[in-house]
């Protein structure tokens, strides 16, 4: 029976095999969770303690940060897999990694960024606008127009 396996703290999300940035050789994403990564790499190898720097795309965004490597399990001569704690992760990594791992969970920080999208949106409309010569007050005849043609 493996025994790490009962030490993990945090359940392990199954990320397929996804490319992950990797300092010295290839790398691939094999499974994350809120407190690492378990990767498979081609190259160099790791001692248990040793610092690293990484990069993963997932579906909610980039995650970057440093992490250190906390078990190696050789399966040849060229590669090997290890377990990665996170040490470091930057707020915005941190909240993709949330959104990962909790997709259906409310996150304000997405929230916030919808927001901003929108109002972002809406400013660069009224300034198209105004940009075009469009009086502000026939908006009401365009809304009227585009609300008969959408129904």
């Amino acid at each position: 029976m493996n025994d790490f396996k009962d030490k993990r703290q945090s359940f392990r999300h199954d990320a397929g095999i996804l490319p992950i940035t990797w300092p010295e050789g290839t790398a691939q994403l094999l499974d994350v969770s809120a407190g690492g990564l378990g990767v498979h790499v081609s190259g160099s190898m790791h001692a248990v303690g040793d610092e690293v720097r990484f990069q993963v795309f997932l579906s909610s965004g980039m995650v970057e940060g440093k992490g250190v490597v906390r078990w190696v399990t050789p399966l040849n001569q060229e590669s090997y897999r290890c377990g990665i704690r996170f040490t470091s992760l930057s707020w915005l990594s941190q909240s993709r990694l949330k959104n990962f791992l909790h997709p259906y969970s409310f996150n304000p920080l997405a929230f916030l960024d919808a927001l901003l999208v929108a109002g972002a949106l809406a400013t660069t409309a009224v300034c198209a606008a105004l940009w075009l010569g469009i009086p502000l007050s026939t908006w009401g005849d365009i809304q009227q127009t585009l609300y008969r043609l959408l129904r």
